[in-house]
Parts: structure tokens; C-alpha cells; sequence
């Protein structure tokens, strides 16, 4: 990767892009959409480039003016979130091609539909989560005792597109019978027969659960388990009983995927992310959530069997949990 690339503009119009900023673009691809404030916060904390918010800002409107980058504004009713949100661009997508960071069959229409995808704040927020995950894990490779793991990528940020989580189910082979293990199996059961995909073949791929996101962590030359991360935000809107049937589920991956480490990490947004909105305390839901995970002999009997890890924490706790999952030498 060259140390500047040179996008050339109308006329003698030209923008030097530095490395770091070809970084940042290639996050924002990979990670879709995301506010200027994350993007800030990628860049100073993660990349570490010292720059002035407001300097910052500028720098993304010259590179949405050669089309680095697309925005459009997010308001939430009168009181309510207010940011710009970016998406990359034709042009970022060009240039993440030429420096070998994407492949040159890379589907551009897809692109076009960044700035108007559904449930937009729960997919920042969601990716609030990550990037605090990920600033915590870069602040504890900071320490002395660990600067020989600071070239190394520890983990991958994923979408849940690109990680499908599922089984192949033969309408032969009576699914309530082969998942008969404790109280599983009547989930199970419940999960494939309200299907209606599956209804209607002989057997198919069924997707078992979709995270919000997912951080992957391969196996290393110590011969640990590739680690899998995921991670489902509660706004609070959801009833508690969803959220156990979520559990349920994510045992039956852990069943199946037994060669690799599972965790599924229940994140509660606070003001870490805006001050606009008034989360208030959330502790007593946090407390509700794991009454109703934990308290269950059932539940807590084949999370022991599957060896699936469950945490439930807020969103400013949320970097240290899941780097301790991740990454739990750093923490020795």
C-alpha cells in the first residue's frame, strides 16, 4: 500500500489520501455505516492520528466531495438522536480496489442502499459496541507487558451475513427426537416447526440465530478454539422471555459448532454513546436479564454442557468483557 494515493478531480483538482485514511475507509466499508463521531474515534484511538474534531469533519467533506464517502443526516423525532452518517463511496471503493484491500469484482450496487437501511440506530449502536470493544483491546495492547502481540490481528470484525449461523434439517429425521437433551429440545422443536421455509421442503439450511454482529477470533499456535464473539444489543424493548429463547438458541450453534469457543454478549446502551438520549439506570434490567438466564436450572445445565459463555453488561463495561473473552491472555 503506497504511503499517499493521488485521486484525480475535474480540471487540476486532485486529494492526496494517506494510508491512515485508506484504514478508515476500509473500516467504514466492512463496517457499513457509521457516524462522524465513530469515524473520529476509529481514526484518533484506534489508527491513532492526532486531529481536531472539527478538522476532521472538514477532511470527510473533501472526501465526499471525490466521492470517497456518501452521507446523509439521521434526526429521531423532535427530542430525539441527531447525527450524519457515512457510508463508503464509488470513489472508496476504487481506490480499497486499487491498494488490494478489495476484490475488483466487488458488487457496487449494493452500496447505494447503506444510507437507507432500516433500524438505523440499533445499527449504530450496535457498531458503537464493537468499536469500544475494539479501542479496549488496542489500550491493553498499549501496555508494556503486551507490545509483542501489536502487529499481530487478534480478531475480525464481521457481519452476520458473512458468518451464517446454520444447519441442514431433513424432514426425515424428527428433529424433536435428535435434540431430546434437557428442556432444549421443545425449543428446538418450536423453532423448526414455526419455519415455514422449512414446511415446505424435504430439508434445508435453516438459519439457527443472527446475531447483531460478530468478532472472530482464529485459532492460534497454542492451539486454542477459534472464538466467536457474538453480540446482541437490548434497547429494552424486547420481553425477557425472547431473550432466554435467544440463549436457547445460541446453545444449539455452540452444540454444533463443539469445535469451536461460543460467547453471546447482551449490551444495554448508555450516555457512552449519546447524552441526548436519557437511558436512565440500567441496572434492574441488567439484573432481569440474568435472573432469568442464570436462575434457570435448565438453562444453567446445558450452558455447562455446550460451554457456551453469557454475559449481560452495559455498553461502557462491554470493551473489557468481551476483550476478556477474545483476547484472555491480555488480561493475565
Amino acid at each position: 500500500m503506497d504511503d499517499v494515493s493521488v485521486i484525480k478531480g475535474k480540471g487540476r483538482y486532485r486529494l492526496e489520501v494517506k494510508t491512515s485514511e485508506i484504514l478508515l475507509l476500509e473500516y467504514l466499508e466492512r463496517h457499513r455505516l457509521l457516524t462522524m463521531a465513530q469515524l473520529y474515534k476509529y481514526f484518533t484511538q484506534f489508527l491513532g492520528e492526532e486531529i481536531k474534531e472539527y478538522s476532521f469533519k472538514n477532511r470527510l467533506r473533501r472526501l465526499e466531495e471525490f466521492k470517497l464517502v456518501r452521507s446523509s443526516s439521521f434526526a429521531e423525532g423532535f427530542d430525539g438522536e441527531r447525527f450524519k452518517c457515512f457510508s463508503i463511496g464509488t470513489g472508496g471503493i476504487n481506490l480499497l480496489i486499487e491498494n488490494g484491500l478489495l476484490y475488483e469484482d466487488y458488487n457496487k450496487n449494493q452500496i447505494y442502499q447503506l444510507l437507507e437501511k432500516k433500524n438505523k440506530l440499533h445499527f449504530l449502536y450496535t457498531q458503537e459496541v464493537v468499536l469500544s470493544i475494539m479501542c479496549t483491546t488496542k489500550q491493553r495492547l498499549s501496555l508494556p507487558q503486551y507490545n509483542y502481540y501489536s502487529q499481530t490481528k487478534l480478531y475480525s470484525s464481521l457481519s452476520p451475513s458473512h458468518v451464517p449461523y446454520e444447519m441442514w434439517i431433513e424432514k426425515a429425521s424428527k428433529p424433536v427426537a435428535m435434540f431430546n437433551k434437557g428442556a432444549a429440545h421443545a425449543r428446538v422443536a418450536q423453532f423448526v416447526n414455526n419455519n415455514q421455509h422449512y414446511k415446505k421442503s424435504t430439508g434445508d439450511w435453516v438459519t439457527i440465530i443472527r446475531p447483531d454482529w460478530i468478532l472472530k477470533r482464529e485459532i492460534d499456535n497454542l492451539g486454542q478454539k477459534t472464538r466467536y464473539l457474538n453480540i446482541e444489543l437490548d434497547t429494552g424493548t424486547e420481553p425477557l422471555e425472547q431473550l432466554e429463547d435467544k440463549v436457547w438458541r445460541y446453545c444449539i450453534l455452540a452444540e454444533q459448532d463443539s469445535d469451536s469457543k461460543h460467547g453471546v454478549l447482551f449490551v444495554l446502551p448508555d450516555e457512552s454513546f449519546s447524552k441526548r438520549t436519557k437511558y436512565g439506570d440500567r441496572s434492574q434490567r441488567i439484573s432481569n436479564i440474568r435472573n432469568k438466564i442464570f436462575n434457570d436450572p435448565l438453562m444453567a445445565d446445558r450452558l455447562r454442557r455446550v460451554k457456551l459463555s453469557v454475559g449481560v453488561v452495559s455498553l461502557k463495561n462491554a470493551g473489557a468483557v468481551a476483550t476478556n473473552f477474545l483476547v484472555p491472555e491480555l488480561f493475565k
